[in-house]
């Protein structure tokens, strides 16, 4: 049986089911598998799939690149063969996001691919719930003080959990977020993202919640589960006007998810130095670094 290039599917709502129980069956939690994700940033980078001897194949067209499938019983083989499938369709056949676990596994691969470790940019940022929720620790007490003072200056503070309505004050935010930073390519990615988010959060299963301050929106959070231990944080934004919103919006992520799962995958900086250092100053328990195989000449 010979892998079919011509079956790529791009990501579309009805495909959910299939793609998630497969990532949550497998325990991948690398936020690139992620189903909302693959979706709802789709309309930019038209991700697509495509299942091949039982296993799941995601190809990102923008890259070139093709994710090692969540199912870690590929053979050294398979891989070799799609990889020439795709050169012969005028890819690099490239394979991402494969774990050093799987690499050291397989080490024939180095035969016929070059490992080249993801720059710290693209580094996942995993947590620990029971940390984020308990603020415990020398490291964490900055944010644990923040929470504080957010709590003193809003002490009538509520949060809704995402509804139509919600889903609506949400998007507002963001474009006001957006509209305050200075334009460029990426944001307006993002709005693109967030309008397919919030148009179709009931069918990618999204959940949420948002801090309302006299009845007006201060921060939300958007998530997803991926595996019975871990959920992703899709999108989350917090306006200047409330001092502590970030850190409220943090805290009460973690308070909804504390008894749903044990990590939370926060994604990468992608190097913008703002949000390394948020992300980095709530002590992740580790960065998940892959490496990318690139076929030798």
């Amino acid at each position: 049986m010979n892998f079919d290039f011509s079956k790529f599917k791009e990501a579309g709502l009805e495909d959910g089911s299939i793609v998630a129980e497969r990532v949550f069956r497998n325990n991948e939690i690398c936020c690139e598998y992620n189903f909302p994700n693959m979706y709802t940033w789709g309309g930019i980078y038209k991700t697509s799939w495509n299942l091949f001897n039982d296993h799941l194949y995601i190809y990102l067209p923008v890259d070139d690149e093709l994710l090692l499938p969540p199912e870690r019983d590929v053979t050294t083989e398979e891989l070799l063969h799609v990889s020439d499938v795709m050169i012969q369709n005028g890819s690099e056949g490239a394979i991402s996001q494969v774990a050093k676990e799987y690499l050291e596994a397989h080490p024939e691969l180095l035969n016929h691919f070059t490992a080249e470790a993801y720059q710290e940019d693209f580094g996942e940022y995993i947590y620990s719930v029971e940390k984020l929720y308990t603020l415990s620790g020398s490291k964490l007490a900055k944010k644990k003080n923040l929470f504080s003072q957010f709590k003193k200056l809003y002490p009538n503070y509520e949060c809704r959990m995402l509804d139509d309505a919600v889903a609506a004050d949400c998007r507002r935010l963001s474009l006001e977020w957006i509209s305050d930073k200075e334009k460029d390519g990426k944001l307006e990615f993002e709005s693109v993202a967030l309008d397919r988010t919030f148009a179709h959060y009931r069918e990618l299963g999204l959940e949420g919640i948002a801090i309302y301050i006299e009845g007006k929106i201060a921060a939300y959070a958007i998530f997803s589960r991926q595996t019975a231990d871990c959920y992703n944080v899709c999108f989350e934004k917090a306006s200047h006007e409330y001092k502590g919103s970030s850190q409220a919006i943090n805290w009460e992520t973690a308070a909804y998810l504390k008894d749903k799962c044990k990590i939370v995958n926060r994604e990468q900086d992608l190097g913008v130095e703002g949000l390394r250092h948020a992300k980095r100053s709530y002590a992740p328990e580790y960065l998940l670094t892959n490496y990318i195989l690139k076929r030798k000449k």
